[in-house]
């Protein structure tokens, strides 16, 4: 091994040591070169019981002439009911909150005028109908750090629409970094998006010399779920897609006296469904967008699960 490779070797180490206290290892996959539909699926791994709750909010309607002032319908999974960590609009643009603790934002908590990280996903979901059209804004974020339940919101974003555009989106020493298209269908936490693209080619699958890990660190959890989704066949049957994104969320859940796997969420944008598994109860719920009546939803929103 060469003094750079061991250089690299040993900043991946450290990245994975400052991860560690904050045991946050979610998965984020997104089947983007399905020619059917538009799947992803997201796993929740944390240290406790972020006490997740589903909430509809209703489209508001301009009332001035000012940009960017309607609101869409939306569904929101939320944690310590403060956070929208994964949701789905009536537009069909779809969004997962992940951990990433390197991350720095463009604004203070002092900024009256940025967005509190907290509210960034809640915010892009409300705001926009597709990637193109959040991206296109995207230059003009002011994002601040906030803090959940004692938790430093640091975080990175994945986003999808209908049409099969996604990206991911991360804050790095205040600059905004934006892969987008093709190949990006996968998110899990530290280090840097750019930097686990770097490390797939160490693996004989990716053209290295290594094998496939084992570990559940993210930097593994990242080789074998891009490995995975590079192997999975799509159909033309919605359940036949939907079991194989589930099976890539399973084989990346974790289950340690540390952190365990909460839930798994999968959405079909292409149809307009949430789907929302508790691994603990097992209690399975779904929820069609479609058949929402969101005239009935109070401006401040309705919680459907769980319902009290």
């Amino acid at each position: 091994m060469t003094f750079i490779e061991h250089f690299r070797a040993l900043v991946f180490f450290l990245i994975l040591c400052i991860e560690a206290p904050y045991v946050f290892s979610c998965t984020c996959v997104f089947w983007w070169d399905n020619p059917y539909e538009c799947i992803a699926g997201r796993t929740m791994d944390w240290m406790e019981d972020t006490h997740p709750e589903i909430w509809v909010y209703p489209p508001i309607p301009k009332i001035s002439n000012e940009s960017n002032s309607y609101h869409y319908g939306m569904l929101a999974l939320t944690a310590y009911n403060d956070i929208t960590v994964d949701g789905l609009n009536e537009k069909g643009l779809a969004g997962h909150v992940l951990y990433l603790g390197a991350t720095t934002y463009n604004a203070s908590c002092e900024d009256s005028t940025a967005i509190p990280s907290k509210n960034w996903l809640h915010s892009i979901l409300q705001s926009y109908a597709s990637v193109a059209e959040a991206l296109d804004h995207a230059p003009y974020w002011r994002i601040s750090p906030s803090i959940v339940s004692g938790h430093d919101i640091n975080i990175h974003l994945a986003l999808e629409d209908k049409t099969g555009d996604n990206a991911i989106l991360e804050y790095k020493e205040g600059i905004l970094h934006i892969f987008r298209g093709c190949g990006h269908g996968v998110l899990t936490n530290a280090p840097f998006y750019d930097e686990h693209l770097s490390h797939l080619g160490k693996y004989t699958v990716f053209g290295g010399t290594e094998a496939l890990p084992h570990d559940n660190h993210s930097t593994d959890r990242f080789v074998k779920t891009t490995y995975g989704l590079s192997q999975i066949v799509p159909s033309h049957e919605t359940s036949d897609n939907s079991k194989q994104i589930q099976k890539l969320l399973m084989d990346v859940s974790v289950h340690t006296h540390e952190k365990k796997t909460y839930y798994h969420t999968l959405t079909n944008i292409s149809k307009n469904t949430f789907f929302f598994h508790d691994l603990i109860s097992d209690n399975q719920q779904t929820f069609f967008m479609d058949a929402v009546d969101f005239k009935s939803i109070p401006t401040q929103g309705k919680k459907l699960y769980p319902l009290e």
